[in-house]
């Protein structure tokens, strides 16, 4: 189990390296027709993180004061003692504590505030970032305010890696200047990098989207249908097959469809504008919430598009559904080193493993890892020993691999 108060803190990959300490491989949500879960986390940042909702409501468990309260009034939890105690939170009272980072670092904060912040009496900061920013420096043109926007972000981006942690920007501020370095060689060339927005600055305000993205949990919405099957459940119970209902709300018009194959559940909005259907989970639940009180509301339009938009809806989910069945659509990616090493394994098993310990060995080597793992790897790996046996031993003793195998 991993406890964290803040997931994200800069970008969405904050959390994709959180999960990376117990997820077993990239492919680990192959069964869920996720082939790729850094594939996943990039379409998240680039687009829209409510694709990463089948993935947290997978892994996570999140419950704020404000849940506890509203689902779990008057719950009791056994305490140290061994008695049971109600749920209660105390009142907060903040002691306010004043100290001086300038004793620490004399005059550092004036020489980052000169250095980043933004332009006061027509003065600009001491970096320019002109790295980012070269259509200032262009004669025939004026400056793309894209660019200028992009340096915007990098500055109020360095700060906030700064207010996060020292290290963070440090390790921030090394890498630009290993870009600008090699820029300028670049330059010494002949030639002008063009700038492109770092995939590190494109969620930049990605606290509030974390926020936006789990502002309402699959365990919310499973309280809320428990409320709503305590309530009206005999009644849902007593409804013919493929009876629905209509409501007014959002932006969007369209037909909602829950369906099941086998032990499976697939949502799908069908628009009426004959958009794509939409498939994640949370997008559609958004796009259908509603309160008890909740008038009912079917236009004659829609009431008669029902029947071709749960065509299309079925059809979208047999394809899915015959893609998540067929093994050869499943299969990760695998680099020929990985499959090498697992062979080997396998028929040189490792003296020092028990069976089961072997097993997740090898389960953890044949998977969809990347150039770095596959650099750490063949440090301990070598074929070519006259004893095959000490090389599968190696391999299993491997400290750098081992931490990623957890043995």
């Amino acid at each position: 189990m991993l406890l964290t108060a803040m997931p994200v803190n800069n970008s969405l990959w904050d959390l994709y390296y959180l999960m990376t300490l117990f997820v077993g491989h990239d492919a680990a949500f192959a069964d869920r027709g996720i082939l790729s879960l850094k594939e996943r986390f990039s379409d998240a940042s680039r687009e829209d993180p409510d694709t990463l909702y089948d993935v947290l409501d997978t892994v996570t468990v999140r419950r704020t004061r404000h849940f506890v309260r509203r689902y779990y009034p008057n719950d009791r939890v056994r305490g140290p003692d061994g008695r049971e105690i109600q749920v209660q939170f105390p009142d907060p009272h903040v002691e306010a504590l004043n100290y001086s980072l300038d004793e620490v670092l004399p005059g550092f904060f004036e020489e980052l505030k000169d250095a980043l912040a933004l332009e006061e009496e027509g003065q600009e900061p001491l970096l320019t970032m002109a790295r980012y920013c070269p259509s200032a420096y262009r004669l025939d043109q004026e400056v793309e305010q894209s660019q200028v926007q992009l340096v915007g972000l990098i500055r109020s981006g360095l700060l906030k890696r700064f207010e996060s942690s020292a290290y963070a920007f440090a390790r921030t501020a090394a890498t630009m200047a290993d870009g600008h370095d090699a820029f300028l060689a670049a330059l010494d060339a002949g030639r002008i990098l063009t700038p492109e927005a770092l995939e590190e600055w494109t969620n930049i305000d990605s606290d509030e989207e974390w926020e936006n993205l789990l502002e309402r949990t699959g365990e919310e919405y499973r309280q809320e249908l428990r409320k709503g099957l305590q309530a009206r459940g005999e009644a849902i119970k007593s409804l013919a097959w493929g009876a629905g209902s209509g409501l007014a709300g959002g932006t969007r018009r369209g037909h909602f469809f829950c369906a099941r194959v086998g032990e499976r559940v697939f949502l799908r909005f069908v628009p009426a504008d004959d958009g794509e259907i939409v498939r994640h989970t949370l997008s559609c639940l958004r796009l259908i919430a509603c309160a008890a009180d909740t008038a009912r509301h079917l236009p004659d339009d829609l009431r008669a598009a029902a029947y071709d938009a749960w065509a299309a809806a079925r059809q979208d989910v047999y394809d899915a559904w015959i893609l998540a069945t067929d093994p050869a659509n499943l299969q990760p990616r695998i680099r020929p080193f990985f499959r090498r090493v697992a062979g080997h394994l396998r028929s040189y098993p490792p003296s020092e493993l028990r069976q089961n310990e072997l097993d997740l060995l090898v389960e953890c080597v044949e998977a969809p890892w990347g150039v770095r793992y596959e650099r750490a790897l063949r440090d301990v790996f070598d074929p070519e020993a006259a004893d095959p046996y000490e090389v599968s031993n190696a391999v299993a003793r491997g400290r750098q691999f081992r931490r990623t195998s957890k043995l």
